[in-house]
């Protein structure tokens, strides 16, 4: 807070674009925002959640938009990251805000952040008190998808999940999915691009099971495919219920490789969804 302007101090043009940086007004301290809610609730704690486990993007933000001083190499490496390495940077923060938690931690306060919980009921253990994760878990009824089973394993060929619509994973320039079953005869799938230039660039893709090629065959046009990819019998005997689906593609493309805050430097190939094994 103290690096911004009270409500009062900023002409209508510095509070508009305020408010722009993330759709509200946040310039309350921890116990402000305790104290609203105990307005309405029995029982309230707060802690400073976010002071220091953030995203790489987040990092960027605060200290463009909101001014908060950074080391300037550390924003300037931030900057630099590819897609993958930022992924990997923020699983790492993910990682160390999973143990604060299990430790029971403290953080400085942020100035941006604070972490809120109210009831009228007791309130329990401030971190960790609902363990249950079973909803993060696909049911019997959507598992027959190979996309939502959690059994079934993505490589780090493959991007998560987004919404084109439908639902669907991206993948780079290859990428494979491992899978147990006691036979498979079929594998079908729906696959998209977005590639450009596909009339005089063709996307050519491979697609193998278990090291042997099922099919091959060139993308001319924008437009979602259906995909039936037979499997030989031969290949069912010889895999002992362990089958591995690889996707190549022969280019990718990034869809905004610019350094700035609208940046998609993936680079994509298709996008898949709908991957079902039929036995």
């Amino acid at each position: 807070r103290a690096t911004q302007k009270h409500y009062d101090e900023m002409t209508p043009d510095e509070l508009r674009k305020f408010i722009e940086v993330d759709g509200h007004v946040g310039l309350e301290e921890e116990q402000e925002h305790a104290a609203r809610f105990r307005r309405f609730f029995q029982n309230v704690a707060c802690e400073p959640r976010y002071a220091l486990c953030i995203s790489s993007e987040e990092f960027i933000k605060q200290a463009d938009k909101y001014g908060l001083k950074f080391e300037t190499d550390f924003v300037d490496y931030l900057r630099s990251l590819s897609f993958k390495e930022r992924r990997a940077f923020d699983m790492a923060m993910g990682y160390v805000f999973g143990k604060i938690s299990d430790l029971d931690l403290r953080l400085p306060k942020s100035g941006l952040y604070v972490f809120l919980k109210a009831s009228d009921a007791p309130l329990g253990s401030f971190y960790n008190e609902h363990r249950d994760r079973h909803a993060l878990w696909a049911t019997a009824e959507v598992a027959a998808s190979l996309d939502r089973n959690p059994a079934v394993r993505f490589d780090d060929g493959w991007y998560e999940p987004n919404l084109l619509p439908p639902i669907a994973r991206w993948m780079s320039r290859s990428g494979k999915i491992s899978l147990n079953s006691s036979q498979v005869s079929e594998i079908t799938l729906d696959l998209t691009t977005h590639l450009p230039d596909l009339r005089t660039e063709p996307l050519e893709l491979e697609f193998l099971l278990n090291g042997e090629r099922l099919s091959c065959f060139a993308l001319l046009r924008r437009a979602w495919l259906n995909l039936h990819l037979f499997v030989p019998e031969r290949l069912n005997s010889a895999a002992n219920g362990e089958f591995v689906l690889e996707i190549r593609a022969n280019r990718t493309w990034q869809p905004r490789p610019t350094n700035d805050e609208t940046r998609d430097d993936r680079e994509l190939s298709i996008a898949v969804c709908n991957v079902e094994v039929r036995v």
